[in-house]
């Protein structure tokens, strides 16, 4: 099996899917090259490979477009009355509640015409309405408004209209109780699980709100056990200490929580039936938590590779975490290609690829004798790995770097680790015993306690967050950089190390 320092052939199909889905209908004209290429050589039949696979990428991006779909709303006329289905629960803002619909069809008292398409909904509050839920149909008598950017709180202006229309939505609607109805459907089966997912995290938020824990504690609390969002003031924290991943259900989290599953199941021994049932169990339990979380696509990252990983070991094929994780990303892509374009899924993968590919180097610069050496150490390279890996992805998104990183999280990450087994703990006794599961969070609100205080000191800290903007062409040369000192420092290549100076000065002209 090939190692970190091999990049398998996989990742090349990879690279050839993003790149035919960013080209769209550019990668379109690539067919007839991969047809020639298949009828020369032997040698060549990779490239023609990557230039299907390529084509298939564009195929799929072309297709997501409304300008190929003649019922999409934005080619076709809209009428009095608007017909949706609800795609998510409402997620709470400060004066609305937010959904994802999707139109089902428009017309007038008389008619009823097909139309398709994504919108963003907002219900004003109002305590007397009742809100939708996810699977339901709605009729509503409104407008679709074309989406609008603003300035944030840096007076930077953000095209919210391009952003979402990245993601297939391309307009919004806002209601109140006397403009829209909730019609009667039947909800398929994979509706009524994200209906009982939703209830039961609703039930858990409610158990977590009544334990006790300061604003702050709960607002980690439910970050770091469900998944949702917390307190923008505890989130700025995080942010400007560096440890803001830490509140995002991704790999680690998962990792805990199969570790805990799978020191429950030791009895079961290594034999073929019982590995797969172990595996079995696991794997259940792992998805049921990702869909408890909200299904983020760090979580549908971490969940996918400890499938393909899990798979092979029961298959008697330990596969190497690079190879699941190229798997999992052409997986998820194929299922759906949007995630290309959010930035969760783009910083996590590119974290874990830093873990992989970059951690092995950067281990060898120091190797102390003693375990608690040993313990920060693994920690410093955890994280700095994953901040290369993660530094132009995030300057070129969000145009900031947090100084104290590395402080943060040897800091931090430490108690994350003693912290989420309580919460876990305290989520699954909350349904058996209940004063037992008040005590732990107890326990649990003393080590966020912790947590929210050394993030807040390395927040105050002077030049904490630099304000560092870069272009596209600079953060794919600092990436090509990265690369080839990686590539330089592994194999001793002199030729590599001259090349990231150049693309080095590349990425410095182009800022």
């Amino acid at each position: 099996m090939r190692g970190p320092d091999e990049i398998p052939a996989l990742y090349f199909f990879l690279f050839s899917y993003v790149a035919g889905l960013l080209l769209s209908e550019a990668g379109l004209f690539l067919l007839p090259l991969a047809v020639l290429t298949f009828c020369r050589k032997k040698a060549l039949k990779g490239i023609g490979w990557c230039a299907v696979v390529l084509f298939l990428g564009a195929f799929a991006a072309v297709l997501r477009e409304p300008g190929h779909d003649p019922d999409h709303y934005l080619n076709a006329g809209l009428d009095k009355y608007l017909f949706f289905e609800i795609c998510d629960e409402p997620e709470e803002r400060n004066k609305t509640f937010r959904a994802q619909g999707r139109m089902l069809g428009t017309g007038d008292d008389t008619l009823w015409r097909r139309r398709n398409g994504l919108v963003r909904l907002y219900f004003r509050k109002d305590s007397s309405m009742t809100l939708p839920r996810c699977g339901d149909h709605v009729v509503a008598l409104a407008d679709v408004r074309p989406i609008e950017g603003f300035t944030g709180k840096d007076g930077k202006y953000f095209d919210y209209a391009a952003f979402m229309a990245k993601r297939r939505v391309y307009g919004q609607v806002f209601l109140d109780r006397e403009n829209f109805r909730v019609e009667a459907s039947r909800p398929s089966p994979v509706v009524r699980i994200r209906r009982g997912a939703s209830r039961l995290r609703g039930d858990l938020r409610r158990f977590w709100e009544q334990c006790g824990l300061r604003p702050d504690e709960l607002a980690v609390a439910k970050a770091l056990v469900l998944g949702e969002r917390g307190d923008d003031s505890v989130e700025e924290a995080y942010r400007k200490s560096g440890v803001i991943h830490v509140l995002a259900v991704s790999g680690m989290h998962l990792s805990i929580f199969s570790c805990l599953l799978a020191s429950a199941l030791a009895f079961l021994g290594r034999k073929s039936w019982q590995r797969w049932l172990r595996f079995s169990i696991v794997l259940s339990f792992v998805w049921a938590y990702a869909l408890l979380t909200g299904l983020s696509p760090s979580a549908c990252r971490a969940a996918c590779m400890f499938s393909f990983v899990g798979l092979g070991d029961c298959l008697g094929r330990k596969g190497r975490s690079v190879r699941s994780l190229a798997v999992s990303a052409l997986f998820l892509l194929l299922v759906d290609p949007g995630l290309l374009h959010d930035a969760g899924f783009l910083l996590s993968y590119a974290a874990v690829a830093g873990l992989i590919f970059l951690s092995p180097v950067l281990g060898k610069i120091w190797k102390p004798s003693g375990r608690i050496p040993r313990f920060f150490r693994n920690l410093a390279v955890a994280s700095v790995s994953a901040q290369l890996a993660t530094l132009p992805a995030g300057l070129f998104l969000f145009g900031m770097f947090p100084t104290y990183f590395l402080i943060g999280n040897c800091l931090v990450a430490p108690l994350v680790n003693i912290a989420l087994p309580f919460g876990i703990a305290v989520t699954a006794l909350s349904f058996v015993w209940k004063a037992a599961a008040v005590f732990l969070a107890g326990v649990f609100g003393l080590l966020v306690r912790c947590m929210n205080r050394m993030a807040m000191i390395i927040r105050d800290w002077p030049s904490a967050m630099v304000d560092l903007s870069i272009t596209l062409v600079a953060a794919v040369s600092l990436y090509g950089a990265i690369a080839c000192l990686w590539r330089a420092f592994s194999r001793g290549s002199a030729v590599s190390l001259r090349m990231a100076m150049i693309l080095l000065l590349v990425s410095c002209w182009t800022a």
